[in-house]
């Protein structure tokens, strides 16, 4: 199976997000949510920083496979994952990193989410993944079906 089908399966598969909320937001929120988040995306240096670092740390204790646009590269330097991650941040990118030991996927999508998904977490991964979430002031959760 190529990186491409790779990355179409593990979309379809269990899906955990890190979040700078606890929990989904309800429906009947009165579009609170939507203004907060529109606040919090005018300062999204510090959220992005931290999002950097969940990244970063996570790295350090799986090999990874990035693919962004126009990039695959297994095992990219920290420099250059930090590049591409800064690059979907900043703009409407998004890049998927591959996991290969967890059979998982973490998705960065464009600077307007305000959280990440992690697709297909094995045990392992979800502790660590909980962990360093956690060591970023962010939540670690099961997304809403």
């Amino acid at each position: 199976m190529d990186i491409e089908e790779r990355i179409e399966t593990l979309l379809g598969t269990e899906a955990w997000l890190i979040d700078i909320l606890p929990k989904t937001v309800p429906g009947n929120a009165g579009g609170r949510y939507f203004a907060v988040a529109e606040m919090l995306r005018r300062g999204r240096a510090e959220i992005d920083r931290r999002f950097l670092s969940f990244v970063l740390k996570l790295y350090c204790y799986t090999d990874v496979i990035l693919c962004a646009r126009s990039l695959t590269c297994d095992d990219p330097e920290p420099e250059e994952l930090a590049e591409v991650l800064t690059r979907c941040f900043e703009t409407e990118d998004y890049a998927h990193i591959l996991l290969p030991e967890h059979d998982a996927m973490l998705s960065v999508m464009d600077g307007g989410d305000l959280y990440l998904v992690l697709y297909h977490p094995d045990d392992e991964l979800k502790e660590l993944a909980a962990a360093l979430a956690g060591a970023e002031g962010f939540f670690f959760y099961p997304a809403p079906l």
